[in-house]
C-alpha cells in the first residue's frame, strides 16, 4: 500500500521504515520456536499502543 505524497504521507512512510528498521534485530534473532524475545515484544506494544 502507498501512502499520499503529501507532507504527512511522507512522514508517515518515514517513520514506518524507521519502525521496521528497530524490529529488523529482534525479529532476526528469534528462531520462531518458544517465546519471542523481549526486545521484539516491547517494540510491538509500543508500536501497538500509539
Amino acid at each position: 500500500m502507498e501512502l499520499p505524497r503529501t507532507a504527512c504521507g511522507i512522514a508517515s512512510t518515514h517513520e514506518l521504515e524507521a519502525a521496521t528498521h528497530k524490529l529488523d534485530a529482534p525479529v532476526a534473532s528469534w528462531d520462531g520456536e518458544g517465546e519471542p524475545p523481549a526486545a521484539m515484544v516491547a517494540w510491538a506494544s509500543s508500536f501497538l499502543a500509539s
